[in-house]
């Protein structure tokens, strides 16, 4: 015999309700759709008012209270083993148990709509009472396509042993993501003709590329299937990572990739299957197309649970996350399964140590040509123009396509960290969980810094929706979107920036720092030294002290206001110090504007259209620079109020558009 089975009433009943009788005793045998109880209930009802009037008129109607009686009915066979509610006893919701059945078989297990404990056939109609048997048991247990279903107890009873077996074999469980985070991949057919020319530059780069090709279909302009060949690269260093890791882990792959597609690769990274084995997950039967959960893996219990991803976005930064630097060997084609996603449009890896493929993909990213389709890929042939462009602009024939990415190093040593971490804490008899492991580790890498973004975000964005915002909160830094007193590090590539002027005239010690130590800090869970990172500032460019002081008192009054009601009737939504710097001096201004020696600067103002000196009808130069905001935050708390963190970058938003206001005044 099964356990018991709690019997509620359905969703639909008008509660509240009051129990009248009970007509059913303990250790009765008791049928599907026999009466278990009466109950009162009431409702308004329209009532005409009897009063003289034409026949020609309409009648007329008040609400009235009336009382009703209903029946329940079981929903189940089995066997009446406990009353849990009372004569007069009012019934408030749907989660009060009215009786506990004993049942031959609670079909806990299910099995494309065949209960795989006794047989019988699920798939009957939806029972007029709103029970359906297909609710008892809702999770999915397979991570393939095969119907095979469990109740929460189930599941439960099924983690436990799993979590035993864990224990034992002393691993944990590692997710791991496929596009741009251990390879990366691209229909491109120009990739397939470098690969069998040696005379081409990049030849040599693509020695270890893998293919496969895949039936798909096209629906126009006539249905028909048709074959595409992937191109691979893996990561490098991948082979022995996963031959490393799958020592102190279990490896599963959750891909936004069809299950073909995500086959194919494990295929490419895992030959002999002695690493995932079938433990694959992809967008045909995860649920969504446009996130991921934890849950659809392990719906009782994550607590063993590892992510590796190249976007955070995707699980909603959950704690269990480890966020790595996108894979970009092919350069401009992104991720080939994230169409259905939110573009990423702000700065998401360090430097390209050739400065002439940092411009192509900046080029590339400002245009909006970096996020193809599969059929534009193929047809388009990007890689292909791409080297075309790389070609007009060195002196000799330069490959596209250079591998410097060493990502799995440092991701190799923090798994084994947290590995250690975890099972030193087991063996001291205490309850580790990776969601508390984690964020114990990464926050102290920026914890006491604030830092403020300058050239490198896009105009007017809400800096709680930027990945690399999230990504440095997450490791324990502060980032607001003006220049504070308390502002510690601005990250930026040019230190001539408005922001970078303004803090270095405020803040004595302020350092203004290359991105890259953002990313190499994050990458090797190391509070690295800013000293190669620092850019030289020339004193030359502080700002006059008048002009600061009109800043910090309109800050200030900015501050003081922050708990009040966002402001309304504002028109410009311009950030802080985003739009035309009307209220400087035209000296002032030109000053900031004009540096013919500092080359880097001349390029970020091109290529990401922040910091720009733009051309004014009047033949004058106005600097248009980017400013976002954020909000002080204790990070540790940022997973939990990342809804009330966004209304107040929006607020902020508002507040800088009329500290702006006034300045121009």
């Amino acid at each position: 015999m099964s356990s018991l089975t709690a019997i509620q009433f359905p969703k639909s009943t008008p509660f509240p309700v009051k129990i009248l009788s009970i007509k059913a005793s303990v250790g009765d045998d008791i049928k599907r759709h026999q009466v278990l109880l009466n109950y009162s209930y009431w409702e308004y009802q329209d009532v005409a008012i009897s009063e003289d009037r034409d026949d020609s008129e309409e009648p007329r109607y008040q609400k009235h209270r009336v009382d009703l009686v209903g029946t329940f009915e079981c929903p189940i066979d089995g066997v009446l083993k406990e009353i849990c509610v009372n004569v007069q006893d009012e019934i408030i919701s749907d989660e009060q148990t009215l009786v506990k059945l004993e049942e031959p078989c609670s079909h806990s297990i299910q099995y494309g709509g065949l209960c795989a404990l006794c047989g019988k056939s699920l798939d009957e109609d939806l029972d007029y009472s709103g029970f359906k048997n297909e609710d008892r048991a809702p999770i999915a247990m397979s991570h393939g396509t095969n119907n095979l279903k469990v109740s929460k107890d189930e599941a439960t009873k099924v983690e436990k042993l799993w979590t035993k077996s864990l224990v034992k074999q002393r691993k944990l469980i590692l997710v791991v993501d496929l596009d741009q985070t251990v390879i990366h991949a691209t229909v491109d057919p120009t990739i397939g003709e470098w690969m069998r020319n040696e005379q081409n530059p990049n030849y040599p780069s693509l020695k270890d590329v893998k293919s496969f090709t895949l039936d798909e279909e096209t629906k126009t302009p006539v249905y028909s299937i048709f074959k595409r060949t992937y191109f691979v690269k893996l990561r490098p260093g991948l082979q022995k990572f996963l031959d490393s890791v799958s020592q102190k882990y279990e490896l599963h792959i959750y891909t936004m990739g069809t299950r073909a597609y995500a086959k194919e690769i494990a295929r490419c990274i895992d030959p002999d299957g002695s690493i995932f084995a079938d433990r694959i997950l992809s967008r045909d039967e995860s649920g969504s197309i446009t996130s991921k959960s934890l849950e659809r893996l392990f719906p009782t219990d994550t607590s063993m649970v590892v992510i590796i991803d190249d976007r955070g976005d995707v699980w909603n930064w959950s704690d269990h996350l480890i966020k790595v630097v996108p894979y970009d060997f092919f350069v401009g084609i992104g991720d080939i399964n994230s169409n259905f996603l939110p573009r990423q449009k702000s700065l998401l890896g360090p430097s390209k140590r050739r400065k002439s493929i940092e411009q192509l993909e900046e080029k590339l990213q400002e245009s909006g040509d970096d996020q193809e389709s599969l059929d534009e890929q193929a047809r388009d042939r990007p890689l292909a123009k791409l080297q075309k462009d790389l070609d007009t602009m060195e002196s000799h024939p330069e490959r596209l396509l250079y591998d410097e990415d060493d990502e799995l190093k440092g991701l190799e040593k923090a798994l084994l960290s947290i590995h250690s971490t975890f099972y030193d804490s087991f063996d001291q008899g205490e309850t580790p969980d990776v969601a508390t492991i984690l964020p114990s580790m990464k926050v102290p890498i920026f914890e006491g810094f604030r830092l403020v973004f300058s050239g490198l975000l896009p105009l007017g964005s809400n800096i709680s929706n930027e990945s690399i915002v999230q990504w440095a909160r997450s490791f324990g830094a502060i980032v607001d979107s003006e220049v504070r007193p308390e502002t510690t590090h601005v990250i930026a590539k040019n230190q001539y920036t408005f922001k970078a002027c303004l803090a270095k005239t405020m803040i004595e010690d302020v350092k203004i720092v290359h991105p890259d130590w953002l990313f190499h800090c994050m990458s090797h869970w190391k509070r690295l030294k800013t000293e190669d990172y620092e850019l030289d500032f020339d004193k030359s460019k502080l700002l006059p002290a008048a002009q600061v002081e009109k800043y910090m008192e309109r800050l200030n009054e900015v501050k003081s206001r922050e708990e009040s009601p966002a402001l309304d009737d504002i028109e410009d939504k311009d950030d802080l110090l985003g739009g035309d710097m009307n209220w400087l001096d035209d000296e002032e201004e030109e000053d900031l504007s004009d540096d013919d020696d500092d080359e880097d600067e001349e390029d970020e103002a091109h290529t990401l259209k922040r910091g720009i000196a733009d051309e004014e009808e009047d033949g004058t130069k106005r600097i248009r620079l980017e400013h976002v905001t954020g909000r002080d935050r204790d990070t540790q708390e940022n997973k939990n109020d990342n809804d009330s963190d966004d209304d107040d970058d929006d607020y902020d938003d508002e507040l800088a558009a009329e500290l702006m206001d006034e300045l121009e005044q």
